[in-house]
């Protein structure tokens, strides 16, 4: 991972809500989904610490903020921690906010937590061995003993016979935010595991009949070795 990540998080945290259909409705809904997962596989009842990792907005770290949690909530990019903190004060639950990198948490985040979350594909922009491991042990140090680890990434065994170009479909949504088009294409670097990321989000300008681009952003890379 390289500053091309950072770059890439930065630009993208203002629009990033304009992704979903309905940012609070899905992390309401992940937040649901998550909270019943924890609750499956944590062994102590009551509220938990959790640490989010890779909390981008803030999309699961918000949705988990209304059960039984005390959440801290940091990203490499400071724009996105800015962005979960905006919205976070409309919120209920315990929710604190830092920035800090995955292979540095040992130093950037004091204390340590009874569940660790990481989701929306982050810990693949980890390009090397090294890295990998890095991010991986400075996760661990920050788990209580007996803590519960979650990680969300893409099923690459798939993806790396299939090496698709664009992963999805063009979203199309229309509401009280306007009518916007999202979709991803991919740049794979050949003979390795890894992709270029390019982000296309595209919105109706007010009194024109046709989108106005200010993007692609082009993103980081991704992958696994």
């Amino acid at each position: 991972m390289n500053r091309s990540a950072l770059k890439f998080y930065d630009q993208l945290a203002p629009d990033y809500h304009l992704m979903f259909e309905d940012f609070a409705a899905d992390s309401a809904h992940q937040g649901c989904v998550l909270n019943k997962i924890i609750r499956q596989y944590h062994s102590r009842r009551g509220k938990l610490s959790l640490l989010d990792c890779s909390c981008g907005i803030g999309t699961q770290a918000l949705g988990l903020a209304g059960y039984a949690y005390v959440v801290h909530a940091t990203d490499l990019s400071p724009q996105a921690v800015n962005g979960a903190r905006t919205r976070a004060r409309d919120r209920g639950g315990i929710l604190t906010f830092g920035v800090a990198d995955f292979r540095k948490l040992s130093r950037q985040v004091k204390g340590t937590f009874e569940v660790v979350l990481s989701c929306e594909n982050a810990l693949p922009h980890l390009l090397t061995d090294s890295d990998i491991l890095l991010g991986l042990r400075n996760i661990r140090s920050k788990l209580k003993p007996g803590g519960l680890f979650l990680l969300g990434i893409r099923d690459y065994d798939s993806l790396f016979q299939e090496r698709p170009t664009a992963p999805k479909k063009p979203a199309f949504y229309k509401d009280k935010l306007g009518e916007r088009i999202y979709f991803q294409v991919w740049d794979w670097k050949k003979g390795t595991p890894t992709y270029k990321m390019n982000l296309f989000l595209l919105q109706k300008l007010k009194g024109f009949g046709r989108f106005n681009a200010t993007r692609p952003i082009t993103g980081p890379s991704a992958g696994q070795n």
